[in-house]
């Protein structure tokens, strides 16, 4: 698994982050030889948006599964940074959220529908409540 960040501005707990996907990992049926977690800024993220979804606006998390054992997640972290007040958390538990979003998506979840979006919310609670894992 490798973990980068292209971000000239923030830095994530690249550490921790790595611990807990991890961790996670472990709790799922993910089978991957190849994770790469990319942090972007919102200029590269709606760069990767507009070419994959044709909406060349930035978004939170593009998960990417290339198949034969290959994943790739990429993360906005200005839009981590503005989601993150909106919604009364950390900058670090926004960004443990989009990464546990997107690992449920590499294990089967989908989130277009509501039924979908639902299991999928309960999913990401179970995986941040996860005590093996210190929580900022």
């Amino acid at each position: 698994m490798s973990l980068k960040n292209r971000h000239r501005k923030f830095r994530p707990p690249l550490p921790e982050l790595r611990r807990a996907v991890s961790a996670w990992r472990g709790l799922l049926p993910i089978r991957l030889e190849e994770l790469s977690i990319v942090f972007l800024d919102d200029a590269e993220m709606a760069n990767w948006h507009g070419r994959l979804s044709d909406d060349p606006t930035p978004t939170d998390i593009l998960t990417l599964d290339y198949g034969e054992g290959s994943a790739e997640i990429l993360i906005s972290l200005d839009t981590a940074k503005r989601q993150a007040v909106e919604n009364g958390n950390t900058f670090i538990r926004e960004l443990r959220l989009y990464l546990a979003h997107g690992l449920l998506h590499l294990s089967g979840y989908g989130d277009k529908t509501a039924p979908q979006r639902k299991k999928m919310r309960a999913a990401e609670k179970r995986l941040l409540a996860n005590k093996s894992i210190a929580a900022p």
